[in-house]
């Protein structure tokens, strides 16, 4: 699907080839009943030894992929496996859930 889509490919594959952080946000939008999930790209700027910028960008916006909050961890998990494949990511993408960090690298859970 994000293959045919011409905007949302090409924004993933030069994040991915650029070697950005890739962030997986599963969200709902106030008076809406279906999650939807936002694909951003993360950079960070060295400003200096004490102080970085990291700055977003979405790269696709996915409306209406499940109703349920519960599907959020095995859903995001396989997309994100997915998405690692596909565009040959060097890590696995963040996950958040309505903005909040869940897994980083999708190995520490710091939402527990």
């Amino acid at each position: 699907m994000l293959k045919e889509h011409p905007k949302y490919h090409k924004n993933i594959k030069d994040a991915a080839e650029s070697q950005q952080s890739i962030i997986l946000n599963y969200h709902i939008h106030p008076g809406e009943s279906k999650y939807c999930v936002s694909i951003l790209s993360k950079s960070v700027k060295h400003l200096d030894m004490e102080d970085e910028k990291s700055t977003s960008e979405e790269l696709a916006h996915i409306k209406g992929i499940s109703d349920l909050e519960e599907l959020f961890v095995p859903l995001m998990s396989y997309f994100g496996e997915k998405l690692k494949s596909i565009y040959h990511l060097t890590r696995l993408p963040d996950l958040y859930i309505n903005g909040m960090q869940y897994f980083q690298d999708n190995t520490n859970n710091v939402g527990d």
